[in-house]
């Protein structure tokens, strides 16, 4: 799964784009930007990290 997936199944899911930047310790705008494939070849491995975690941890619960 690339990370445009991941924060769309997360906004459709009712996450905000804002509560996913601040889990993922990120600006919005890097959010964003995931969201419409401008980024996300080169992101940085904390980041990722944190994304996929709060994405796994928000899957388990429902």
């Amino acid at each position: 799964m690339d990370w445009h997936n991941i924060i769309s199944s997360l906004v459709k899911a009712g996450v905000t784009r804002e509560t996913i930047a601040k889990e993922a310790g990120c600006s919005l705008s890097l959010i964003n930007a995931l969201a419409q494939g401008k980024r996300g070849k080169r992101l940085s491995f904390e980041i990722g990290t944190k994304l996929l975690k709060f994405w796994s941890r928000y899957q388990a619960s429902r």
